[in-house]
C-alpha cells in the first residue's frame, strides 16, 4: 500500500453489512472531484466500480496491469525502494492507481479541474479502509 505522512480523516473500513459496491458508490458521491473509482480483483475482474463515464474495464486493467508493472520495475532498476502508486497527470484529469496488499488494484479517475495531491490523498485513504474488507 501507499506510504504517506499524511493520515487520512477517516480510516473506518466497510459499515456492517456494506458490499464493496456500496463502499465505492458511496466514496464516489462524497468525493465529487472524482469521475470514476474501479476496483478489481488480482484476475483482472471489476469487483466494484462506480463511474458516470462509459469505461471499457478489461482494457483499462490490462493498461493499469502493465503501468504498474512498469513502475515496479523501474523502481527496482533505480534502486528508488518499494513502488507505491501510478499518477498520470492528463489533459481530463489525473489517473491514480495503486495495487493493494492482497492483490487487488485501485484506480481514481480525477475530475479534469482537480489537483493530483487530492486524488492521491483519496487513493491512500480508500486503500486504507478496503484493506481489511479484502484481507
Amino acid at each position: 500500500m501507499i506510504d504517506s505522512a499524511l493520515k487520512p480523516k477517516s480510516t473506518v473500513g466497510l459499515s456492517p453489512g456494506e458490499s464493496l459496491q456500496q463502499f465505492l458508490e458511496n466514496a464516489f458521491c462524497e468525493l465529487p472531484h472524482l469521475d470514476g473509482v474501479f476496483l478489481f480483483t488480482p484476475q483482472g475482474e471489476v469487483l466494484a466500480r462506480a463511474t458516470d463515464e462509459a469505461v471499457n474495464d478489461a482494457g483499462l486493467f490490462a493498461l493499469i496491469k502493465n503501468l504498474l508493472q512498469l513502475g515496479q520495475r523501474l523502481a527496482g532498476e533505480l534502486e528508488r525502494g518499494k513502488f507505491n502508486y501510478l499518477a498520470l497527470q492528463c489533459q481530463r484529469g489525473p489517473v491514480v492507481a495503486t495495487q493493494l496488499d492482497q492483490g487487488h488494484t485501485l484506480v481514481l479517475l480525477g475530475r479534469h479541474d482537480v489537483r493530483l495531491g487530492l486524488v492521491l490523498y483519496d487513493l491512500e485513504s480508500l486503500a486504507t479502509r478496503l484493506g481489511p474488507a479484502l484481507g
